[in-house]
């Protein structure tokens, strides 16, 4: 390597390190003088399960950045699995995989998470609407319930509001007989939140549903939030299913889904 070479090398490296300097100093707020503090919070997700002795697969939906928030220095923590991330209809998944495993498992994630002050506003596709999933006496009592908010809305957002009141609805006489069977198979509040986005996808309204955290100092067993998401207006707009209200609490970070695992049977 000749002393060009060498130099070209250099400066490059010099303008990596200053560049890496500047988007923590002025994008994410690392502190420059001693005096000074930032907010940080560590996020640790912890999966568990007991093994028959067979191959296993454990996806995991990670926490991704936002306009609000960097996730930065992840880690993957495991003992004799193979990991690889991927892409999923716009979420992350970390992926472990073993050829035989028994007993007691455990998988770590680990990752900091920092607000950011600024952010490039996110470029977004208009989203695809999937076939709706509902048959037979499910799907007379989606189009029924459809048509019965839709009489009563103006906008996308009213039939929003309108769907989620009744789906929501805390009074046992509010709720009707469309709606009991809709979520008859609806176990959990995941679960009724994925019949809101079916019943809008009917509507011809992409949504989808968020589940995510919310950043508190020193929270452990943090408990899992369940938001909506509509996209209107050529942006997503959140909601809370359970008081109605629009947008995200400033210390909530989506992670989008749960945990799936999957163990076949030992051959």
């Amino acid at each position: 390597m000749n002393n060009r070479h060498l130099y070209i090398l250099c400066a490059c490296l010099s303008l990596f390190g200053i560049a890496l300097f500047a988007y923590k100093l002025l994008v994410l707020k690392y502190p420059l003088l001693p005096d000074q503090h930032t907010s940080a919070w560590d996020v640790e997700v912890a999966v568990r399960f007991t093994a028959s002795g067979g191959p296993a697969r454990v996806q995991l939906y990670l926490p991704h950045s936002d306009a609000r928030y960097a996730v930065l220095d992840e880690r993957f923590i495991s003992h004799g699995y193979g990991l690889h991330t991927k892409r999923a209809e716009g979420n992350r998944l970390a992926v472990w995989t073993v050829r035989r495993a028994s007993g007691e498992q455990r998988l770590f994630y680990k990752a900091t998470v920092r607000p950011v002050s600024e952010a490039a506003p996110e470029s977004l596709k208009t989203p695809t609407l999937r076939e709706v999933e509902f048959v037979g006496a499910d799907s007379v009592a989606a189009q029924t319930l459809i048509d019965d908010v839709r009489a009563k809305s103006a906008d996308v957002e009213s039939f929003v509001i309108e769907l989620l009141k009744r789906i929501y609805s805390k009074a046992p006489d509010a709720v009707d007989d469309n709606i009991k069977v809709l979520l008859a198979a609806a176990h959990s509040e995941a679960d009724r939140l994925r019949v809101v986005s079916q019943l809008l996808a009917m509507a011809n309204i992409p949504a989808r549903s968020v589940h995510g955290v919310r950043l508190h100092p020193l929270q452990r067993n943090a408990e899992r939030q369940h938001w909506l998401e509509v996209y209107q207006r050529s942006a997503w707009q959140a909601y809370n299913p359970y008081n109605i209200e629009r947008g995200l609490p400033d210390d909530y970070i989506a992670s989008v889904s749960y945990t799936h695992l999957t163990l076949p049977t030992k051959r």
